[in-house]
Order: structure tokens, then sequence, then C-alpha cells
């Protein structure tokens, strides 16, 4: 007999539309780690997103929440507030069943709440939000940033493409510190040299960095000097010191990277600026945030949680 194979492109995947008469603003179901969260749109609009919290997160969350809301015997289901003024708590509690011998769970709705200690709670998942997305933000960046400093080929790449650039400028521009070269304007000669010496400067090895972090941030913010004749152009009553201002060094469009990383490089040095910035200092969560976490003996672990440097910000 025939089986019949499973094939996505079969079903459709709508979006959830919540009920009209009670919309949530947020709901969270512990066992799968699932946050379902409302959030306002440009156009004042509401939609509504899914976030999955990370295993430890999670552990976290339902190891230090008061033993009332959740505990080995009385484990919390999920949680929904709704925009009504309402919420919903569920959980499910060990029994004995005494004509089997045996325990099993029973869930049932929980409404002993408080709506202050319900608002708590949604406090809390919207302090864990702003940790996940700090977390995935900061995955994102080091995805990137791994792809990258993993592929040897771009940093080589990257660095040659300069040396040939920077190797064909000097050649270019030899005759122009002969001892009989003609100069367009008092002093030029000694600009090119200058010129000539900046170029050899400017290129740099990884070798020459700390941090390959550092080494990123170069490439991807590299410039080149202009020339004499260029800045002599722009700056003909030379009011400005040669070299001295960021208008005097340009991107060089010839110099382009390599076709398969063209998507990635796009973001490269946002991934590499903020990855230095998490290193040096760490993500910091705000007060408010950290002090709702603080209260329910959360923010010890997930400071101490090995995924992300966070510090308490402002």
């Amino acid at each position: 007999m025939a089986t019949m194979s499973f094939n996505p492109d079969d079903f459709i995947i709508e979006e959830f539309l919540p009920p009209e008469e009670k919309k949530p603003i947020l709901e969270y179901t512990a066992e799968n780690n699932i946050i379902f969260v409302r959030f306002k749109t440009e156009d004042g609009s509401y939609k509504y997103n899914s976030l999955v919290l990370n295993n430890n997160l999670n552990k976290i969350l339902l190891e230090n929440i008061p033993n009332e809301w959740s505990n080995d015997k009385d484990k919390l289901i999920s949680f929904g507030i709704y925009d009504d003024g309402t919420y919903l708590m569920t959980k499910k509690k060990l029994k004995y069943d005494f004509n089997t011998n045996s325990t099993k769970w029973i869930s049932y709705d929980c409404n002993n709440l408080t709506l202050n200690q319900a608002k708590e709670f949604f406090e809390i998942l919207k302090s864990l939000l702003f940790v996940e997305q700090s977390i995935k933000i900061y995955e994102k960046d080091k995805e990137i940033f791994d792809i990258v400093t993993s592929t040897q080929a771009y940093l080589d790449e990257e660095y040659l493409k300069k040396c040939v650039e920077r190797d064909n400028l000097l050649r270019s521009s030899d005759f122009r510190i002969l001892e009989d070269y003609p100069e367009t304007f008092e002093g030029e000669k000694l600009l090119w040299i200058e010129w000539r010496s900046k170029l050899r400067d400017i290129v740099k090895k990884m070798e020459d960095f700390n941090e390959i972090v550092d080494y990123v941030i170069y490439l991807e913010n590299f410039k080149w000097p202009i020339d004499p004749l260029v800045y002599y152009e722009k700056f003909t009553n030379q009011d400005t010191q040669y070299l001295s201002s960021e208008d005097q060094y340009v991107k060089d469009s010839s110099l382009s990277s390599i076709d398969s990383l063209n998507t990635i490089k796009q973001n490269v040095l946002s991934s590499a600026q903020n990855l230095k910035s998490y290193n040096q200092g760490g993500i910091p969560i705000p007060t408010q945030v950290s002090n709702v976490l603080d209260k329910y003996r959360l923010l010890d672990e997930i400071l101490n949680m090995d995924t992300i440097n966070f510090t308490i910000g402002e």
C-alpha cells in the first residue's frame, strides 16, 4: 500500500489573528518557552509576534518566580494578560488517584492572583523579552562576524587588494618626486613625498592589530588619501593642511569585495562595531528592566549566564 508523503507546500500558514472581543497583550506558554506578544506598528495599528525564550532564560524564570505561581507540584502551564484588563493563568496540579493508586496531572484555571500580581508577572515577562532580544541581536552579529573572520580568503583578499592598489599608486607617481619634476604649485613635491609615505603606512596586516574585531573595523572603514593634485583642486588656497581632514580620504570603488560575500559584507562593519562594544562593556540592561528582574532573583542568574555578557546600564 502506498504511503502518503508529507509535502510542506500542500499547507498554507496564515497570519494568526486574535479574537476581536478579547485581544491578548502578551501570552506565555511555559512548557514550550513561547511568548506571544502584541506590538504597535508605525501606522499605530497592532500586530503580533511570537518569540521562543532560550532554555536557560525559561529555566531561570520558572525556578525563581514565587512558589504560589509555579512549583514542582503545581506547575505553570500558561499566562496571558488581555487588553480588557483581565488575565488568565493556567496551571496543572499533581493529584493522587486512589482508584488507580497513581498520580496524574490535572489542568485548571488559576484566578487567585490579584490584578497587581498579574501585572507584575507581565513586567517580568517584558523584561525577559528585552534580554532575549538582546541575545538574538548579539548572536546575529556574531554569526555575521564569525562567517567573515572564519573565511580567511576574505581577509587575505582585502589585504592583497589594498597592497596591489598601493603599489600601483606608488609606481604611477615615481616620476613626481624626481629632482627635475616641475611643480604645479609651490611645495607640491613635498606633498607627494608625504602622500607616498602615507600610502606605505596606511595599508596594514591583521598582525598589526591586537584584536581581529579591530582589523575588520579598519578594513571596512578604510579610505585612501587623496593625492596632492586632487588636494590642490579641492583646496586651491591651501587653507586646510594636507591630509588633515576627513574629506581628504576617499573610498575606492574599484576595490570590490569577493562576490560570494557581498551580502554579508554589507553588515560586517555594524556587526564588528557591535561586537567590540559587547566585548568591552557588555550589553547594558536598563535600570527599569534590572529592577524587575532583581526583585524576583532573576538578575544574578542572567548576569551569570555564559551566553552573553550583560551589564547594568542606565
